[in-house]
C-alpha cells in the first residue's frame, strides 16, 4: 500500500497549521507504508524524513511577467498554482 499526499505547503515553507499536520501525518503513516508528498516549493533541506519521498513543483511564474504582474501577485500566484 501506499499514501500520496496532495499540500501547497510542507517543511520548510510551512505559514499555517496544514503544512505541520502534513508533514506529521507523512510521518506517521511512513511507519506502515511508502509515503509521496507533492508540494509547490523546494524540497526539505536534508532530505525527507525515512519511508517519505517528496516531490516540489514551483509555481508557473510567467503569468507574473506582465506589466501589472506585482500588482496582481497574490491572485497570479494562486491561479498558477492550478495551472503548474
Amino acid at each position: 500500500m501506499k499514501a500520496l499526499l496532495l499540500t501547497r505547503e510542507y517543511p520548510p515553507h510551512v505559514y499555517g497549521g496544514a503544512g505541520v499536520v502534513v508533514d506529521q501525518l507523512s510521518r506517521a503513516l511512513a511507519q506502515r507504508m511508502a509515503v509521496e508528498v507533492r508540494c509547490f516549493g523546494d524540497r526539505q533541506p536534508g532530505g525527507a524524513p525515512e519511508g517519505v519521498t517528496v516531490r516540489g513543483y514551483t509555481p508557473w511564474d510567467r503569468l507574473r511577467a506582465g506589466p501589472d504582474g506585482p500588482r496582481f501577485a497574490p491572485a497570479l500566484e494562486t491561479l498558477s498554482i492550478g495551472l503548474a
